[in-house]
């Protein structure tokens, strides 16, 4: 269930077990959902709902309106994908700092957004709810993506964490282009972990059940002393 209402975060720790938070895959292969303009802000993104409900109803129905000013199929055809990337143009995001923006899109399965640049809250919100934003390093390749297509993300994990651009295949047209990330190591560690609430329950659970090694240091160290 999705409210409106409350902050993104504490919404999605009052569902229990948070259901759909994944880890980072080693490989995506993904069927392309849409391509949206420059300057898509997060209020495209969600504000159909506020529309049709105002700001006392839809609860639970966050998710089914997501971009539904921009493309009304979004949500329909996203629930018959395993996952799915969004392509946007400059600034994606911007004009909100609304968590909602990005746990809508992620509840229907979106898995990364691929733009000319990002709003950096709505960025960190992306990140917060496992979801990867990358920017085109050659602007041109935005216009050679069409809905529909299919594009795979190889060794993905690995080069995350290791730094350097992602190599993107176009699967339908056949050809491959080059991507890059701006997050730092712990964005990139809370991405890998399938958001900011996975990442915080690994955490806590090491600092309750720490690692043998990790226990017996300080003893070790006190015999050589």
């Amino acid at each position: 269930m999705l409210a409106i209402g409350a902050g993104g975060l504490e919404v999605a720790l009052a569902m229990a077990g948070e259901p759909f938070f994944t880890r980072m895959p080693w490989i995506w292969g993904v069927r392309l959902s849409g391509q949206l303009p420059d300057w898509v802000s997060a209020k495209d993104v969600i504000l159909e709902l506020l529309r049709r409900h105002g700001v006392g109803g839809g609860l639970g129905r966050i998710a089914e309106f997501s971009f539904d000013r921009l493309d009304p199929t979004y949500a329909a055809r996203s629930k018959h994908v395993k996952g799915d990337v969004v392509v946007g143009g400059s600034n994606y995001g911007q004009g909100s700092s609304r968590e909602h923006a990005a746990l809508g899109p992620q509840y229907l399965g979106l898995r990364a957004v691929l733009a000319k640049g990002f709003a950096r809250i709505h960025s960190q919100n992306l990140i917060n709810f496992g979801v990867l934003p990358l920017t085109f390093i050659d602007l041109a390749d935005y216009d050679g993506i069409q809905a529909g297509d299919v594009l795979r993300l190889a060794d993905l994990r690995r080069v995350l964490v290791a730094g350097g651009d992602l190599l993107v295949e176009n699967v339908t047209r056949q050809y491959r282009f080059q991507v890059r990330h701006s997050m730092s190591p712990r964005q990139v560690q809370v991405l890998l972990s399938g958001g900011l609430i996975n990442w915080m329950k690994e955490r806590l659970a090491s600092e309750v059940h720490p690692s043998p090694a990790a226990h017996d240091r300080p003893r070790e160290q006190a015999a050589r002393g």
